[in-house]
Order: C-alpha cells, then structure tokens, then sequence
C-alpha cells in the first residue's frame, strides 16, 4: 500500500488519545498529525516587495514570493492529478516536489538537493 501525506495524516488523526502516549509524545505538546504541515504562514506584500532590475525592464518578485507561487503551483497540480485520476507515479512526484518546495521555503540552505529537483 501506497502511503501518501493524506492517508498519513488520517491515520495520525485516529490514533486515539490515549495511544499518543506510547509514541512518546504528550498531548500537551501535541498530536502526530500536528507533525504534518497542512497550512503556511504568507507574509503581507509590505515585507516581501517586488525587487527592482538592473537589468531587466520593470520588477521582479522577491524569493519569498517565488517559492509561494511554486507551493501553490504543486499543490494545484496535485489537486487535479487527484481529481482527473493520473497515474499515482505521478501524484508522488508532485507530493516530493511540493515537500521539498516548502522545505526550501522554511529554509532556503537546504543542503544534499538534487539539482534536478530544484
């Protein structure tokens, strides 16, 4: 069986409380499926402007801005390979694209990346 993050966290989800115990972990510091990250933080346009060119016409986007933009793209793809039902090869590369996207989004130093992945 394939494990993909969903049915990962919905297995997290049904471990009952009192399980949580025997993995380690308190309930005061929190749940397994709070170990998988389902939303991020944006920050407002303010504190990530678009940059201008030297030596480009116009402006450019900010890092930051660019790595939302490919989180958004991945997990977009992601939801239609789902919805039009694409091969599950498919879903999982995008699946390892979006972790290692959000990854570099956290932190951009991430080491040992495959160029081809980047």
């Amino acid at each position: 069986e394939i494990l993909t993050p969903l049915k990962v966290l919905n297995l997290f989800r049904n471990i009952p409380d009192e399980d949580i115990v025997l993995l380690g972990m308190t309930l005061a510091a929190g749940r397994p499926e709070d170990l998988i990250v389902t939303r991020l933080l944006v920050p407002p346009l303010c504190i990530r402007p678009s940059v201008v060119s030297d030596t480009q016409a116009g402006t450019t986007e900010d890092d930051v801005t660019i790595k939302l933009r490919d989180i958004i793209f991945a997990n977009d793809v992601i939801h239609r390979h789902r919805t039009t039902g694409a091969k599950v090869e498919m879903i999982l590369e995008m699946w390892d694209y979006l972790q290692l996207q959000v990854a570099l989004y956290i932190n951009s130093e991430v080491s040992g990346i495959p160029p081809s992945m980047i």
